[in-house]
């Protein structure tokens, strides 16, 4: 179990475990420095001296995929070795497996018609964390002299931790395959770097670790005790246009009006399949966790085509990882998150070119927003602990109740009662210590958002605006302003026309035909609508007059706009005509 202190080891770690090097060119494969470090640290893994981890640290579209599969390939083949090539997603294996079948590299010596099976190009072989856990990795070290090891979007050790149970027993797995040197490669390094170069650090100066991994030894060597190398390179987001909205409304109103194509992620299930039902099949399509198994051929179509057909694709965390989307006609990306690590990996989803523009759409948080995040998160480490303290009692008192999201994170294995005894055993419940890692880490950024919003209502965008580079300007906001300009016009006419509607059925107008207001009366109601924003976002004072029937229950309907509106005015009826009159 992770305790508080291994927490705040964690956590003050960076400054003496991670020496970083800042490399100016783009591409990964065009770095001399780096491709002569790891040819370094290959050449010492075959030798059997240890060979040093490294951390890459490059924004979608580095060349990271390519770089790996080819670059280091060659690397390998020199020293007679092979590179083992994990990914966290069955998704993305099937994209590299792509890259490969288009490269100089022969056609696989293994196929299958699964996502999730391995794949072997030449001395590269492909496959999934969840395929190498399964125990994959004893046939591919001993048939394949594994050199290198690549670990694909690594922080997946953290952003999968509340949903898969097992990811510290993989990490530590691949950490104790001897004679192989370890390249971490993602593209939001900020929330897993300091796991990893602690892992790493721990298996340089505690033989116990090394002992718990099965990494007894590198043929009796001593180990030196140094800094894990980080790799970044220079993340630019010249190619987006960013903008906040505050109502999905919003959003559903411009997919309808775009002639271009939209990727939105939500953050729910529900909010997902309201959104769908209201844009409707001919234009939206929703995909989630449960297309894989429901729906695979919709999915693989995806992950093939690198396109989808409608004219907007929604979809939850699914896709935030492990699917590229490579379409000119996706000009715009909408999120619904407060965590920079998953904005960042949803927007990388969709690959651009240098000369692409992609309008980024933000939903703007409220403090309530963020507070019930915040308390989630907390709610859940909250669980946590309990767990931790009293295991067994947790379990008694919860059996049955126990929450989703907790039991996604326990791994479940088990144990025989002795090891001659193989018919009598028990399970055992493995929290997975990752899980209250990420939750604090988590809780510790909401926070900062929370303290942020006291003092700046403009404290969410700002932040934001900062994960991206950019500066934030109101213009930002501009268009939602507009949006409600827009709807607050149509409301005014509305409002206008169901009154004289209902003054001229019931035959109250005077002669002339003009409606019986005082001279003001119109204008000051439309005054006072005006200033009411909030209630005019929800519509809710256009129910109180739209398809009324009844006399009285439209004077009522009247009057309650006035009342909204803290107008001093109702709708009394003087002999047998309606007027608009003082209210005393």
């Amino acid at each position: 179990m992770i305790q508080t202190n291994y927490l705040q080891e964690i956590l003050a770690s960076k400054d003496s475990m991670i020496e970083e090097h800042i490399l100016k060119k783009k591409w990964i494969s065009e770095n001399e420095e780096l491709i002569d470090e790891v040819r370094h640290n290959v050449k010492n893994a075959k030798l059997g001296v240890y060979p040093a981890p490294i951390l890459i640290a490059a924004p979608t579209g580095s060349g990271k995929t390519t770089f790996a599969l080819n670059k280091l390939s060659q690397i390998a083949q020199e020293q007679q070795g092979s590179v083992l090539f994990l990914s966290n997603r069955a998704a993305l294996i099937a994209q590299q497996k792509n890259i490969k079948k288009t490269s100089k590299m022969p056609t696989p010596s293994v196929s299958s018609e699964s996502l999730d099976e391995v794949y072997i190009f030449e001395n590269v072989i492909l496959m999934t964390y969840q395929k190498f856990f399964r125990g994959v990795n004893e046939l591919t070290e001993k048939l394949y002299n594994i050199r290198c090891i690549v670990l694909d979007e690594a922080h997946f050790f953290l952003s999968d931790a509340p949903f898969n149970s097992y990811t510290k027993d993989i990490l530590e797995r691949i950490q104790g395959i001897k004679n192989a040197m370890r390249i971490y490669i993602t593209a939001t390094p900020e929330e897993v770097e300091q796991l990893i170069a602690y892992l790493e650090y721990n298996i340089q100066i505690n033989e116990e670790h090394r002992k718990k991994i099965g990494l007894c030894c590198f043929d009796d060597q001593v180990f030196n005790v140094y800094p894990i190398k980080k790799y970044s390179f220079p993340a630019s987001y010249d190619y987006i246009t960013l903008k906040f909205f505050s109502d999905w409304n919003m959003i559903e109103s411009l997919v309808k009006q775009s002639s271009d194509k939209w990727m939105i992620f939500v953050s729910s299930k529900k909010e997902g399949n309201v959104l769908q039902k209201k844009l409707g099949n001919e234009i939206a399509e929703y995909i989630d966790a449960d297309t894989k198994s429901k729906k695979p051929m919709r999915l693989q179509s995806l992950v093939r085509r690198k396109k989808f057909s409608s004219k907007a694709l929604i979809c939850t965390s699914v896709l935030d990882s492990g699917i590229n989307i490579e379409d000119l006609n996706v000009k715009y990306v909408v999120i619904d998150t407060a965590n920079s690590v998953q904005a960042k990996q949803m927007l990388g989803r969709k690959r651009h070119d240098d000369h692409e523009n992609i309008t980024l759409y933000v939903r703007q948080m409220n403090k309530k927003d963020v507070l019930n995040i915040y308390t989630n998160s907390r709610r859940r480490r909250d669980e946590w602990c309990e767990y931790e303290q009293r295991p067994v009692a947790y379990l008694q008192n919860n059996w049955g109740k126990i929450p989703e999201s907790f039991q996604k994170a326990v791994a479940m294995y088990i144990m025989p009662c002795n090891i001659n005894d193989q018919y009598n055993a028990y399970i055992r419940f493995v929290p997975n210590p990752y899980y209250r890692y990420k939750l604090s880490i988590d809780m510790g950024s909401y926070e900062k958002i929370l303290d942020a919003m006291e003092e700046d209502d403009d404290a969410f965008a700002k932040i934001v605006c900062s994960w991206f580079g950019k500066k934030f300007d109101p213009a930002m906001k501009q268009e939602q302003d507009d949006f409600d300009k827009e709807i607050e016009a149509e409301f005014f006419q509305q409002n206008e026309e169901a009154i004289d509607r209902f003054l001229r059925e019931n035959g109250l107008l005077e002669n002339k035909g003009e409606m019986i207001f005082d001279s003001d009366g119109i204008q000051k109601l439309n005054e006072g609508l005006k200033t009411f924003k909030e209630v005019l976002k929800g519509n809710e004072a256009k129910k109180l007059i739209r398809y009324e029937k009844d006399i009285r229950r439209v004077k009522a309907s009247i009057n309650a706009l006035f009342d909204y509106n803290s107008l001093p005015r109702k709708l009394e009826k003087k002999g047998n005509i309606w007027k608009v009159v003082p209210k005393e």
